[in-house]
């Protein structure tokens, strides 16, 4: 992954998970498969774009 695709996945995973978290806590409540699934969403593309990362590090780390 490009450095700008995990940037961009991270924060929207981030900004993702806050909204669901500040919606269910404060505003309404959200059904829980609802919310869960969103949380899911998160944690999966967060960990997801960290590992194209770290792959994409160790690729750089060869080549030079």
């Amino acid at each position: 992954m490009k450095k700008s695709e995990v940037i961009i996945g991270k924060t929207i995973a981030v900004v993702v998970l806050i909204a669901t978290i500040i919606i269910h806590n404060f505003v309404f409540k959200l059904p829980h498969v609802l919310a869960t699934s969103l949380v899911m969403f998160s944690a999966m593309l967060f960990a997801l774009c960290t590992i194209g990362d770290i792959r994409r590090r160790n690729q750089d780390e060869t080549k030079n």
